[in-house]
């Protein structure tokens, strides 16, 4: 049994299996007149899971940028401490300075690097010991001239004091 008497045009045949579709397959209509937009559950989950694995490295490494940062802060302030220290000593007298050998100045500061006299707030040690006339290296003898000084700056975080010894000359005053 045919359904066209002659050959259908294209119109009738659109037409034909357009209600063949809608009457015998109802969801492949709302498919076609409804097209699927977005993302699929496994697209959805795997850009997930990126964007959530990237996120968990970047997480990962502020631990070790902070402590870097806390220790370059910590060098800079022994740094600033230190040359303080050796400016004050370079500019008394070295008569004076001769006359302190074998004394020990010790100085304590907090973490921004200001004088401290409460122990709850020490974050930096300085003690700088001081010798009367020294021998540089090579020499033969002991020179009245020149004194060491030896400057140690402990901090509670290190377990081992940042050290420096340096000699200061009389420059006649």
């Amino acid at each position: 049994m045919t359904i066209f008497s002659s050959s259908p045009t294209w119109e009738q045949e659109r037409k034909f299996f357009h209600i063949l579709t809608v009457r015998e397959r109802p969801h492949i209509f709302r498919l076609q007149a409804f097209p699927l937009k977005g993302f699929t559950l496994i697209e959805v989950v795997l850009s997930l899971g990126l964007c959530s694995f990237a996120l968990i490295s970047l997480i990962s490494l502020l631990p070790v940028s902070l402590k870097a940062a806390k220790k370059s802060v910590e060098i800079a302030r022994t740094a600033k401490l230190t040359q303080q220290m050796v400016a004050e000593l370079s500019q008394s007298r070295f008569t004076n300075l001769v006359a302190l050998s074998g004394a020990v100045i010790e100085r304590t500061y907090d973490y921004d690097g200001n004088p401290t006299t409460n122990s709850n707030s020490v974050h930096f040690t300085l003690t700088a010991r001081i010798h009367g006339t020294t021998t540089l290296p090579g020499a033969a003898d002991t020179s009245s001239s020149l004194a060491r000084v030896e400057i140690e700056v402990k901090t509670p975080d290190r377990t081992s004091p940042n050290r420096i010894a340096i000699v200061l000359s009389d420059l006649g005053y």
